[in-house]
């Protein structure tokens, strides 16, 4: 049995590559094992979205909404899931906004942390980096956030060398999985 890292850092990998399939069968056992961690219902429902299967997405982070301790990341997946509708509900999509913009200042760190994965993941990394800035410059240095943090900048190539930082100080932390697949991107791409 794997850990709780491995097994999130492998969904990761997993959608990064776009094997979203493989990724959903890790998210589905990620749900069963660790129920209170709603990051699992999210990826899910990302996964789901992007094979297609929106309305089942949609289902899942609705009945999710009510209890969840991530609201705003479930919101940010909920409107990703209605935009992978064959047919947008742009009435739903322009309230969801509105719901997003309210909580968006105000976002516990576990919830920007994985609403900034989310727009990561759909191509949108510079809209959740000042909900990751605003945590790291009160002073978090949680090597999950500092890790994303290396993502984005590596991502949207704004600054290589703070990515690597980032990613050497997460490792230096807590040894997060991911920040060493952070830093393998770094090399892969300054030598291939």
């Amino acid at each position: 049995m794997e850990s709780e890292e491995t097994l999130i850092t492998t969904i990761y990998y997993y959608i990064r590559e776009s094997f979203y399939g493989t990724a959903l069968i890790s998210c589905e056992e990620g749900c069963k094992r660790y129920r209170e961690n709603h990051e699992y219902i999210c990826l899910k429902a990302y996964c789901l979205s992007k094979l297609g299967k929106s309305p089942e997405a949609i289902r899942l982070l609705l009945s999710a909404r009510k209890d969840s301790p991530i609201p705003l990341a479930i919101l940010v997946t909920l409107r990703i899931a209605y935009y992978h509708e064959t047919n947008i509900n742009r009435e739903a999509i322009k309230e969801l906004d509105t719901e997003i913009n309210s909580l968006w200042s105000n976002a516990d760190l576990n919830s920007s942390y994985v609403s900034a994965f989310m727009l990561l993941f759909e191509g949108n990394a510079d809209r959740g980096r000042p909900l990751l800035d605003r945590h790291l410059s009160a002073g978090v240095k949680d090597p999950k956030v500092l890790s994303l943090k290396g993502w984005i900048d590596v991502v949207t190539s704004k600054d290589i060398k703070s990515a690597q930082r980032s990613f050497e100080t997460a490792i230096a932390a807590s040894k997060w999985p991911d920040a060493y697949f952070g830093q393998a991107k770094i090399y892969t791409d300054r030598f291939v």
